[in-house]
C-alpha cells in the first residue's frame, strides 16, 4: 500500500503541468434532479476538471427523453430520469463555469438486460440487429458475450445499425450545445485468446446480414472459413472496416457541427 501511494504521488509531481490543458473525468450520471447535478458540477470545477465526458447514451438508452428513439419503437429515456431532461441541465451548468461538455456514447453495446423479457428493448424490436458469435450464428434468439457481464453487442455490419446510431447522435448534436463526441465500445465483443484452439468458433460477426454482404463480394459464406488462412484476413479486414467506416461517418457528423471526436 505504501509502495502505491508513493507511486500515485511520484506521477503526480512528475508529468509536467500545461496551461489549458484538458482535465476531464468519466461520469456515469446518477443525479435525478437539476439541484443535484448543479452540485456535482460544482465539485467538479472546484477540482480543475476542464471537460465532461457525459455517458448521455448508454445500455440502449438515452439520459433525455428521445424523439427519435421513441419513433423507432424502443424505450426513448432512461427510467431513472424520467421527468426531466439531465443532458440539458449538465450542459448548462457546465458551460457556466466555462467547461466542456462531451457525449459519452456506448456504440454497439446494448447492456445486459435480457431482451426477451425487457419490453421495447433494441434487440426485442429488432432481433436481427444482434450481433453473433460462430458458435450460435443460426441462433433465432440475440448472443450475449459471457466475459462481458452477459451483454448483449449490434452488429457494425448491418446498415440499418449504423443509420440506428447516427440518427441519435444527429438529434443530440442538433439539439444540445455539446462540445464533443466521445465514442466508446465501437468495436466487437471479445474473443478468446488467439492462442486457443476455441478461438474461430469465439469469433463474432456471424450474422445473417454480415455473412451475405460478405458473400456478395467473395463468394464465400465465412461460416466456412478457418482461422490462419487467407480468407481468414479478408474476413477480418471486412469486419474491421465495417467499425472504421462507422468512425469516419461520425467524424463528418462532428465536423459539420464543428465539435471533437473522441
Amino acid at each position: 500500500n505504501e509502495a502505491m501511494s508513493s507511486l500515485d504521488e511520484a506521477i503526480k509531481n512528475a508529468l509536467p503541468y500545461f496551461k489549458n490543458e484538458l482535465k476531464g473525468v468519466w461520469v456515469r450520471p446518477v443525479e435525478n434532479t437539476p439541484e443535484k447535478i448543479e452540485k456535482t458540477v460544482e465539485r467538479m470545477h472546484d477540482a480543475g476538471i476542464t471537460d465532461i465526458f457525459l455517458e448521455t447514451y448508454f445500455h440502449g438508452k438515452t439520459i433525455y427523453d428521445s424523439k427519435f428513439l421513441k419513433s423507432s419503437g424502443v424505450i426513448s429515456q432512461r427510467e431513472e430520469f424520467i421527468g426531466f431532461d439531465p443532458l440539458a441541465v449538465w450542459i448548462k451548468e457546465a458551460h457556466k463555469r466555462k467547461m466542456k461538455v462531451h457525449i459519452w456514447f456506448e456504440c454497439f453495446y446494448v447492456g445486459n438486460d435480457n431482451p426477451k423479457t425487457t419490453p421495447n428493448h433494441i434487440l426485442n424490436v429488432y432481433p436481427d440487429w444482434a450481433n453473433k458469435r460462430f458458435s450460435n450464428y443460426d441462433s433465432i434468439d440475440p448472443v450475449p458475450s459471457l466475459s462481458e457481464h452477459n451483454g448483449y453487442f449490434l452488429d457494425p455490419a448491418n446498415f440499418q445499425v449504423q443509420a440506428f446510431l447516427y440518427g441519435i447522435l444527429n438529434e443530440i448534436v442538433s439539439n444540445y450545445k455539446i462540445d464533443g463526441i466521445n465514442l466508446d465500445y465501437i468495436r466487437y465483443p471479445q474473443t478468446v485468446d488467439a492462442g486457443y484452439s476455441s478461438y474461430g468458433k469465439s469469433n463474432w460477426g456471424y450474422t445473417q446480414t454480415a455473412r451475405q454482404q460478405f458473400k456478395d463480394i467473395y463468394g464465400i459464406d465465412p461460416i466456412e472459413i478457418n482461422y490462419g488462412t487467407s480468407d481468414w484476413e479478408l474476413w477480418s479486414l471486412f469486419r474491421q472496416n465495417k467499425v472504421s467506416d462507422f468512425v469516419k461517418n461520425v467524424k463528418q457528423i462532428a465536423k459539420y457541427h464543428n465539435i471533437t471526436v473522441t
